[in-house]
């Protein structure tokens, strides 16, 4: 056990001796952190987001489409997305000069359709330099429709009586006394529906996935920080070094030991171990600068024993199933570093589907398109095949971990909008 405690110490000193390796490994958790602290309000102590502002059209004179406007433009619809009422071509040329994230057109025969049993629309112009906002204004419209067909089945013999009372005006088929009276009761009706109609949405709201997660992280304050990085920015992470020293593993199989710090009858599989517990080290210091990070910079409180706790027992995991996979299935390094992203693929595609999409930095996306990374691995292989640390491995992994997590991003983005997840 002599040689094992004397490698592990030399391996995991040789770690944190090399400047690059500190500047990098420390570097990736505090941007990170800076990311997620910037998405979730610039350190505010409720998750929240700049509010998008959109451009507001109403087209029709009905009683229905004012109600719309008046709840839409309320203080508290606010907080979430600032609706301003203005004329299509204010509107238009509002957002060519980015200062509108959307157009939201309310149609002449809205309130018509609406009392002819129809499902009233509304017409949605998207900004397409501001791809997210738009996506949030979508699922808040999809969430209003369900409401108002909600609404509808709900106060379903009211409203076939208004209707009734509507198409007679229509036609003219009652009296002008007649058409006073009913059109009050049909006012009367209207105010009832929008004063109900806020309880009815939120009830509708509420069944969203990211509403759910906005509101978890709301009512858990003392555990922010972990409700915002865990969901998939920590897996990465683990992932990430996982994958760095299971590939560096296989590499060094086949290189022998060193004379000056093991023992001549040190054993491949003692080796091995000793490499593993180094890399199991390692990610509990990364685990403290992770935490430190967010805690000290930015002011976060959370449970920190938790979620060294949580880190560690995910590190030893990722590690010991990557390791297992490529040790075990491998005959060479090649094949070892294929496996190791194989592997790493499936468990950051996988994990690409815990975050809900408002949280995704829309460049990771975006830049994911352009990576060719079936060559990286070739490209950084010759470019920094003489680093000590394996910069190749550790870049090929970062961006086919950013890959991976963009495409399970993409592919679990309608369903966790609709709350399937």
């Amino acid at each position: 056990m002599r040689g094992f405690f004397r490698f592990l110490f030399y391996d995991y000193k040789s770690k944190w001796g090399n400047l690059i390796t500190i500047v990098i490994f420390i570097a990736l958790p505090i941007v990170m952190s800076l990311l997620m602290t910037v998405v979730f309000g610039r350190g505010n102590k409720e998750a929240s987001f700049e509010p998008p502002k959109i451009a507001l059209v109403n087209k029709d004179d009905g009683f229905l489409s004012k109600g719309f406007v008046k709840f839409l433009t309320n203080d508290e619809m606010k907080k979430e997305f600032n609706f301003v009422l203005t004329d299509y071509e204010k509107g238009y040329k509002g957002m060519k000069d980015q200062d509108y994230s959307a157009i939201l057109i309310i149609p002449e025969k809205f309130t018509d359709d609406f009392l002819e049993e129809k499902s009233p629309e509304v017409i949605l112009i998207k900004n397409p330099s501001q791809g997210i906002y738009p996506e949030m204004v979508e699922t808040m419209l999809s969430l209003m429709t369900e409401g108002t067909n909600y609404l509808l089945t709900y106060y379903y013999p009211q409203f076939k009586e208004a209707s009734e009372i509507y198409k007679s005006i229509k036609n003219q088929t009652i009296l002008p006394k007649l058409i006073f009276l009913d059109f009050g009761k049909l006012k009367d009706l209207g105010k009832d529906f929008f004063k109900k109609s806020k309880n009815l949405i939120d009830v509708v709201k509420n069944q969203s996935f990211e509403v759910k997660f906005e509101k978890r992280v709301k009512e858990k304050k003392s555990k922010r920080f972990i409700d915002s990085l865990f969901p998939g920015y920590a897996l990465f992470f683990l992932l990430f070094f996982a994958n760095i020293v299971a590939v560096s593993i296989v590499k060094e199989r086949g290189m022998g030991i060193s004379k000056r710090v093991l023992l001549t009858d040190f054993s491949v599989n003692k080796y091995l171990l000793a490499k593993v517990v180094s890399g199991v080290f390692f990610l509990f210091s990364l685990s403290i600068v992770f935490v430190l990070s967010g805690y000290f910079i930015f002011h976060i409180k959370t449970d920190m024993f938790f979620l060294l706790f949580f880190i560690i027992f995910l590190s030893c995991f990722s590690l010991f199933s990557v390791f297992f996979l490529t040790s075990s299935l491998a005959k060479n390094e090649a094949s070892a570093s294929n496996l190791g992203m194989v592997v790493l693929f499936l468990m950051g595609f996988t994990g690409g589907g815990m975050i809900p999409l408002n949280l995704i930095p829309q460049f990771l996306i975006s830049f994911s398109k352009f990576l060719p990374f079936y060559r990286l691995n070739m490209l950084f292989a010759d470019l920094f095949n003489k680093s000590s640390f394996n910069l190749d491995n550790a870049l090929y992994s970062l961006f086919f971990s950013l890959v991976a997590y963009s495409l399970g991003f993409i592919f679990f983005r309608k369903k966790l909008i609709s709350g399937e997840l």
